[in-house]
């Protein structure tokens, strides 16, 4: 068996589609890998207690409705 890289007279289509779907790919990535980094990140911050400040040690998502109980 042979490998033929002309494609018989389609290989004008067949290598640019190749291509782009290459180039695709390789976005999606570096789209997807940017994303990873970016999250991992807001987990690390999320994740480190506050060290001065109001309301340090509590629970960033409690409710503040004024009463000091945090619900």
């Amino acid at each position: 068996m042979s490998l033929s890289l002309d494609l018989g007279g389609y290989g004008a289509y067949v290598w640019p589609a190749y291509g782009i779907a290459a180039v695709v790919l390789l976005g999606l990535l570096i789209a997807a890998l940017t994303a990873l980094r970016d999250n991992e990140r807001a987990l690390t911050r999320l994740q480190m207690p506050r060290a001065t400040g109001q309301g340090a040690g509590r629970d960033p998502l409690a409710a503040e409705d004024g009463r000091g109980d945090g619900g």
